[in-house]
């Protein structure tokens, strides 16, 4: 023990970097990295962390309450398509279908009369009448 110890009244020790350095009033240490520090078991029972909850968002709206509940008993739910009867699933994927083929045949199905009409209103250029093709499936889109 050094005379300087017995007049700051003990051995001195500083706390770097998560080590203990003993007698470091003989070592060259600036002041600023030199921090005081005690144990975890020191602290007061409310420096502890705070616990965290799971946070659940708040509904606000009508609409989102309305939806929250939708999804939560969608399972069970006359809406769910997996609770339909065959039948309404058939009837469901026939009309997609024939809506899909109805469509595609209504575009091409002029096609093979464009030079007649052409010929009956004295029409010669042939890009006024793939109009009639043209506008038919843009008014689909």
């Amino acid at each position: 023990m050094s005379d300087r110890d017995l007049e700051a009244g003990g051995p001195a020790s500083v706390v770097t970097d998560d080590r203990k350095l003993e007698n470091s009033a003989d070592m060259d240490i600036p002041s600023a990295t030199a921090t005081l520090a005690t144990s975890t078991t020191d602290l007061p029972v409310s420096a502890t962390p705070p616990q965290f909850h799971e946070l659940k968002p708040t509904l606000t709206s009508r609409s989102a309450r309305a939806a929250q509940h939708t999804l939560e008993t969608f399972q069970t739910s006359p809406h769910n398509p997996r609770n339909w009867s065959s039948s309404k699933k058939w009837r469901v994927t026939l009309t997609v279908a024939l809506t899909g083929f109805i469509s595609t045949c209504g575009s091409s199905i002029g096609v093979p009369g464009i030079h007649a009409v052409m010929d009956e209103f004295g029409v010669t250029n042939e890009k006024i009448g793939v109009l009639l093709t043209t506008f038919y499936v843009l008014g689909l889109g």
